[in-house]
């Protein structure tokens, strides 16, 4: 963002005439330092955020395995495969925290789009899951 609204900047019609060339580098080596330290600084917050997930993804899914448990035997067997396919997508999810964690440069920005994807849908399966049983229940 801070690169582009210094681009931005350097196209308005209020620009100096005496803006050189050298300046605009300047400029933009002081942003690409700015934008390093940014960077630096969302990484250290990211890998704090993996831990976070980690206890979510464990208690949400601990959460779901206690309602499945807590059904018949006829509806848990009804349910086993959805059951499986949440264990599945945890075991999935967890594989590509641990890679996240080893990983380094742009194999830590691929996972970081992957673990995204993976939380989301089992997001989604947890709460599909969730609305069957209750309805099951009824």
């Amino acid at each position: 963002m801070i690169l582009s609204s210094l681009i931005i900047s350097c196209n308005t019609s209020k620009k100096d005439e005496n803006t050189s060339s050298e300046d605009i580098q300047r400029e933009m080596e002081d942003v690409i330092q700015v934008s390093k330290a940014y960077t630096a600084e969302k990484w250290d917050n990211l890998s704090d955020n993996i831990d976070k997930l980690e206890k979510d993804i464990e208690a949400s899914t601990n959460d779901v395995i206690e309602n499945y448990n807590s059904l018949s035997a006829d509806l848990q067997n009804q349910f086993k495969d959805e059951k499986q396919d949440i264990a599945d997508r945890k075991a999935e999810l967890n594989k590509k925290l641990e890679e996240f964690k080893k990983a380094s440069g742009e194999k830590k920005e691929e996972l970081k789009s992957e673990i995204i994807q993976l939380k989301t849908a089992l997001n989604r399966s947890i709460s599909t899951f969730e609305k069957e049983m209750e309805e099951n229940k009824k």
